[in-house]
């Protein structure tokens, strides 16, 4: 029982640990010194123009603002870029509100069966309270291993940002792909073959008309209406 209940009290801190490492050493890709978040979604037995017209439209949906747009769209290749424009919210409450803009293009290329999305050229601007001008980063000098990490551990203010944007990545991929496999889902039920019915036969079961002989009633005739009214209620 005590062993039960010393595991109950550490359940939170192993879950807080579980949830620490997915933003520690690997969170954060790098390419050719770049920061880029990428993605392939498979989509079996879906077109390029089936997945390009399913994104455009997640894509328009989602970046439909003056600075948050979809910038390019070329079908015959499959490929859309996307500008970002939107806030991160690190803590809220009624009397502060502590956020960054963060800006970044996101590249999505729909061939036969797969789509490939990229996210990339991230940078933050952040107001603080002491200065007039916010202050800018670039994901690179920021939020990659070698800045925000010390003995594989979070620091204070470039670990807030890597975590918010780590978060904010993870929801766009998710959000895309749940767009992609309701299309491959729909696709599946419209192209299933649809079973008839099997035939059952009916045999008509011819019952003899046995004749009975008349029952004369003993009982008066406002009796028998009162018994039938009764079984009638």
């Amino acid at each position: 029982m005590k062993r039960l209940f010393f595991l109950f009290l550490l359940m939170p801190g192993i879950l807080f640990a579980q949830k620490e490492e997915h933003y520690l050493a690997g969170a954060v890709p790098e390419v050719d010194g770049k920061v880029v978040f990428s993605k392939t979604i498979k989509a079996p037995s879906l077109s390029q123009e089936q997945l390009y017209e399913a994104m455009l439209s997640w894509a328009g949906d989602y970046y439909n603002g003056e600075k948050n747009r979809v910038v390019y769209q070329k079908p015959e290749e499959g490929a859309i870029a996307c500008l970002g424009n939107e806030y991160i919210v690190f803590s809220s409450s009624a009397l502060s509100l502590d956020r960054t803009t963060i800006n970044y293009l996101m590249r999505i290329v729909c061939v036969d069966q797969r789509c490939d999305l990229e996210i990339s050229g991230i940078r933050y601007e952040y107001n603080v309270s002491y200065q007039k001008q916010p202050e800018k980063y670039v994901a690179e000098e920021w939020i990659t291993d070698k800045i925000a990490l010390r003995n594989n551990k979070l620091l204070r203010v470039p670990g807030k940002f890597r975590k918010g944007t780590i978060d904010l990545i993870d929801k766009l991929f998710v959000d895309a792909t749940n767009k992609i496999n309701g299309l491959v889902s729909a696709s599946a039920s419209a192209a299933a073959p649809v079973t008839a019915p099997a035939a059952t036969s009916q045999t008509a079961v011819v019952t003899p008309v046995v004749p009975v002989a008349p029952v004369v009633a003993a009982t008066p005739l406002i009796a028998a209406t009162t018994t039938a009214a009764a079984q009638a209620q």
